[in-house]
């Protein structure tokens, strides 16, 4: 339709070929209609991806930078690369800020997954490694464990990946205990309360649960 931006897709730079990016200009997008300034193109060449505009320019092909359609060698038009190229991973230096926002104390400075490894659960203790895994965003930590304690184990849990700087509190999904207790994490130790507030003793009981808090 006439007058409509145009996005195209192409698989190289350039080679003139149909399907790369000097192989497209003014007189010809493939469906009988002009090019029209403005109009994108997007092109994935080995995994690496660039996004060009159309427009109007002087300057002399500079592959990335600048790219001269080949057919009809106009030289007042080009594709030019708009902003980087880039791959699959993104890396951002200093953050991330979104719209017009500005306040350092508003950049995403951190985002990271993985898996933790629960310690202090007693003689015999075990965790199921592929359920205790973690998410952080920012100041904000997410924690899964799946454990059995062993003997002795006591009233706490420790091992969490990064150290709260207030307190944070979690929740059981499942436990045999007899008593489903309550959890607050203080640094990297995570503690087990009964519903009257006294410290708990999780010794010898299965517990799978998430814990939230902030760095």
């Amino acid at each position: 339709m006439a007058g409509e931006k145009v996005i195209q897709y192409m698989e190289a730079l350039t080679g003139g070929a149909s399907n790369a990016v000097d192989g497209i200009d003014g007189n010809d997008r493939g469906d009988g209609e002009a090019i029209a300034l403005d109009d994108i193109t997007y092109a994935n060449v080995s995994g690496v991806h660039h996004i060009y505009k159309y427009t109007a320019t002087a300057a002399v092909e500079s592959v990335p930078d600048i790219i001269r359609p080949d057919v009809n060698n106009d030289p007042t038009k080009a594709w030019i690369l708009q902003g980087a190229t880039f791959n699959s991973v993104i890396t951002a230096g200093s953050g991330i800020l979104f719209g017009s926002d500005t306040a350092a104390a508003n950049t995403l400075d951190d985002y990271e997954e993985g898996f933790w490894i629960p310690a202090g659960l007693g003689t015999g203790g075990t965790y199921n490694a592929s359920k205790c895994i973690y998410t952080k965003i920012g100041n904000q930590v997410v924690l899964y464990f799946d454990v059995t304690f062993g003997t002795s184990a006591g009233t706490t849990m420790t091992g969490a990946p990064y150290t709260a700087s207030v307190s944070g509190a979690g929740f059981v999904g499942y436990t045999d205990a007899p008593v489903t207790p309550s959890m607050f994490i203080n640094v990297t130790t995570t503690t087990f309360y009964n519903v009257s507030g006294a410290a708990y003793d999780v010794s010898g009981y299965k517990v799978t649960g998430t814990i939230m808090y902030t760095t």
